[in-house]
């Protein structure tokens, strides 16, 4: 089974489940307020997992020198602006 996002119903904390929330018949405590009510994270599994696995949207993969391996474009330590242009630190 692959894990569901979820968000807790009271507090709206995300986690990431074992099973969906409807699946559990004494579901897990939110790590947040204690609260055991929680939904599918619908706007992750929608629109930031796909964006994700693709790299666009804020997920956009810089292969530059700024470091030795890939990260997201702006990031802390980053050369690059999210439009693909040099910052100006100055």
């Amino acid at each position: 089974m692959s894990k569901t996002h979820c968000r807790c119903r009271t507090c709206g904390h995300r986690r990431k489940l074992r099973m969906h929330p409807d699946s559990y018949r004494f579901p897990p405590k939110c790590g947040h307020c204690g609260a055991r009510s929680w939904r599918r994270d619908n706007y992750r599994h929608d629109i930031e997992i796909p964006q994700m696995r693709n790299g666009v949207g804020r997920y956009k993969v810089c292969y530059a020198d700024c470091f030795h391996h890939p990260h997201r474009m702006g990031s802390i330590g980053c050369k690059f602006d999210d439009d693909f242009c040099y910052r100006d630190n100055s």
